[in-house]
This record gives structure tokens, C-alpha cells and sequence, in this order.
């Protein structure tokens, strides 16, 4: 992690120059304040005390050795006219191992003692330097560790912060809101733990948006073709009525009659069909076939022919004989039905209803006029008829427009004329 190399390195940085600082410090220090000198004479007097105390002789050894070992990190020689009659020195310092293979220490200031078989000439030396340089030491550590806290406690508090902020937005998540972004910062572990973590959000996110696009698609998809199913059924209804009741002027009508109830019963098997489809698939309808040479003069007439059956006033207008399209016949049906049941169940049945097909302009227009019931307009309805045929129109490669003056309700579509189709 970056905030504890950076801690570890300051507190190294603060360790080197406390040190250089110290060296440095005890360096003039013991020197130029005569400390050395004061602290000899100090240990010069405590030898003189204890052999005066004990009476030692400068040659006993092991009273020397006594004193040395009480006073701790000390080396001194014992001299008689310049012969070295005694040595001792701390075995642990390597400065006065070093110092002990000289045999004479020039540096040294030699001290006159009285012993109890005579004056002996006394070299001391207290390991002052080194007993200064362990508190130093001590001290540099100290100071280079509350170095290291105080740049990697920020860090931590820093760091927990952003955990909780994490652990926070994980929270919100889990509550479902998807839109409240991760915080991402910074360069390390955890933001790499914050990416994934947001990444996961928006895979999460994506997921549920395209279930809720495809469940929201089903159900409108279901809608619509629940709607259109109704058509055939009440086409189907009615023509059977017609022949339950024998209302046919002979045995070809009868048999247009029979031949629309097959029809529609056809027509009804596909919108099942993709019915069941749109359900169990995904939302996804049955892709529509688009052959070629459909003529629409007869399907303008059997929904003309299903509007009289109801009561209504037809008047025909077709500029031609015949006019051939390259259109799916399922789905051209179906904009018809939906024309023809939203025409029955709102127009004005004193009113006649106008139908007209004509090529121009290499287009194929088709349209529906009709005059408004005023009590059906204040009902009025969910719109699902209409917007079937906008889409049914447009995955038809045509257009559809709707105009509502009021008392007057005009549907138009227009094809466009494909090469190999006849006008």
C-alpha cells in the first residue's frame, strides 16, 4: 500500500537525520564541555574512596576487578612507575577491547592514587560516548515512529473512511437503488475493489433494465394481441349468428360466410400462436412473412361486407379493379380488423362509411372515413387498435395517418409500390 511505503520511508528519513543529528550533537558536545575530564575525575575519586574504604593494595586484583564491574562500562590500567600491574574493561565494548591492546593510551590523563602499599599512576576512561549513543538512539526511534504514525495514521483514517463509504454503497445496492454510482479514488487495492464494484453495478443495473425492458415489451406485445384476438372472435360470432339464422340469400353467400368463419378461425390460430410466442420467448413475436402479389381490393370488401353485417352504410371507392402488394397478408388483416373495431365501435352508424384505394405517386393509399357517435367518443377507449396499427404499418415498410376533427374520424395508410408489384 502507497500510504505505508510512504510512512515506512518517512519514518527511515526521520531515523537518518535524528541520527546524523545526535552523532553530530554528541560528538562537539562531549568534547568541548569537558564532560570527558569531570567524569574521569568522578571515577578517579570513587576508586581513591574504595581503596581507602577497603584498604586495597594496587596489586589486588580482585578488589579492582569488584570496584570495575560495580561501575559498568569503564576501562582504566594500573600503573607502577610506568609498569602495567592491572587492566580492566567492560568484555561486552568493543572500544575498550580496542583500547586495551594499546599499551599506553597518550590521550589519557594519568591520576596519581594512594593505595595501601603505595601511590599508584591510574588511567580511566568511562564508554561515555556509547552510554550517550543508546538514549540517542532510543530517542531517534521515538521520533522516526511518531514520524511513521503521524504520516500513516492519516492514511488509515483515510483509508477506514473509504471502507465505510464502500461498505455504504453497498448497502444502497443492495436497497435496489442501481443509479447511485460507486466512488472510485486513489490507486490501489481498493480502488480496484471500487471498479468492480461499480462495474458489477452497471452489469446489475443493465440486467435488470433489459428484464424490465423485455417484461414491459411482453406485456404490451400480450395487450395488443389479446385486443386483435377479439376481432375474429366477434367476426366469427357474427357470421355464425347469420347463418344460425339462415340471414344468407343463397347457398354462395352462405358459403362467403362459412369461408370468413374459416378465415378468421385461421387468423385467430396465428394471433394464438403469437400469442404463446410473445409469453414463453422473451417478448419476441412471431417475424412476419412479406409475399408478393396480395391483392387488397377483395380484403377491402370483406371488411366492408363485415360492417354492413353490422348495421352499417358502406360506400366503396377503389380506382381500380385490382391492386396488387407485396404485403404479409396476416399482418395487413390485422390493421384491417383493428380499422374496421375501432369503426364499430365508435362511428356513427346513421353516418355511411367511406373506404378508398388508390395507387399514385407510387404509393398505394388506403383510407376510412367515418362520421363520430357522440355517446361512443365520451366513452372512449384505451387506444390499443390504433397503436397496433401504427406498428403493425411501420414494420410494413408503410405509414399510417390518423385525423380527429371532432365528428369526422379519417384513418389513412400508405404502401409503397415495390418493383414486380401492379397498380
Amino acid at each position: 500500500m502507497i500510504s505505508l511505503a510512504l510512512a515506512i520511508a518517512a519514518g527511515l528519513l526521520a531515523f537518518l537525520i535524528m541520527n546524523q543529528g545526535t552523532s553530530y550533537f554528541l560528538d562537539h558536545y562531549l568534547e568541548e564541555s569537558g564532560y570527558y575530564a569531570s567524569h574521569e575525575q568522578k571515577y578517579v575519586q570513587s576508586l581513591q574512596n574504595y581503596a581507602k574504604e577497603n584498604h586495597i593494595a594496587g596489586t589486588d586484583v580482585d578488589a579492582l576487578t569488584e570496584w570495575g564491574e560495580q561501575q559498568g562500562d569503564l576501562f582504566f590500567q594500573v600503573y607502577n612507575e610506568d609498569k602495567l600491574v592491572y587492566q580492566y574493561y567492560n568484555r561486552d565494548s568493543e572500544s575498550f577491547r580496542k583500547a586495551a591492546n594499546l599499551e599506553f593510551l597518550e590521550w589519557l590523563t594519568s591520576y596519581p592514587l594512594q593505595f595501601s602499599d603505595g601511590t599508584y599512576q591510574v588511567l580511566i576512561f568511562g564508554d561515555y560516548y556509547y552510554q550517550w549513543l543508546k538514549y540517542t538512539w532510543i530517542i531517534d526511534f521515538l521520533v522516526a515512529f511518531a514520524v511513521f504514525l503521524i504520516v500513516f495514521l492519516p492514511g488509515i483514517r483515510r483509508r477506514t473512511r473509504y471502507i465505510t463509504r464502500l461498505r455504504d454503497e453497498i448497502e444502497i445496492m443492495g436497497s435496489g437503488d442501481l443509479d447511485y454510482e460507486v466512488t472510485i479514488k486513489g490507486n490501489d487495492e481498493l480502488t480496484d475493489l471500487a471498479e468492480n464494484l461499480d462495474q458489477m453495478r452497471q452489469a446489475l443495473k443493465h440486467h435488470m433494465e433489459e428484464e424490465t425492458r423485455l417484461t414491459e415489451e411482453r406485456r404490451t406485445i400480450v395487450t395488443r394481441l389479446s385486443h386483435d384476438i377479439r376481432t375474429p372472435l366477434t367476426s366469427m360470432s357474427l357470421f355464425a349468428s347469420l347463418l344460425k339464422r339462415g340471414d344468407y340469400q343463397d347457398e354462395a353467400q352462405r358459403d362467403h360466410y362459412l369461408d370468413r368463419i374459416q378465415e378468421n378461425a385461421e387468423s385467430l390460430s396465428n394471433l394464438a400462436e403469437e400469442l404463446f410466442n410473445a409469453a414463453t420467448n422473451g417478448g419476441q413475436s412471431i417475424e412476419t412473412k412479406r409475399p408478393a402479389g396480395l391483392d387488397l381490393i377483395p380484403l377491402l370488401a370483406d371488411e366492408a361486407e363485415a360492417l354492413r353485417v353490422s348495421g352499417f352504410t358502406v360506400q366503396e371507392q377503389y380506382a381500380a379493379a385490382e391492386l396488387t402488394l407485396a404485403v404479409d397478408k396476416q399482418a395487413f388483416t390485422r390493421i384491417l380488423d383493428n380499422i374496421v373495431s375501432n369503426i364499430q365501435k365508435y362511428a356513427d352508424p346513421c353516418e355511411p362509411v367511406l373506404i378508398s384505394a388508390e395507387a399514385r405517386a407510387g404509393e398505394v393509399h388506403v383510407a376510412f372515413e367515418n362520421a363520430i357517435s357522440w355517446r361512443e367518443a365520451a366513452a372512449g377507449g384505451n387506444g390499443i387498435g390504433l397503436q397496433n396499427v401504427r406498428e403493425l404499418m411501420q414494420k410494413q415498410g408503410g405509414a399510417v395517418e390518423i385525423e380527429d376533427t371532432g365528428d369526422r374520424f379519417l384513418v389513412h395508410l400508405q404502401f409503397p409500390l415495390r418493383h414486380g408489384e401492379l397498380s
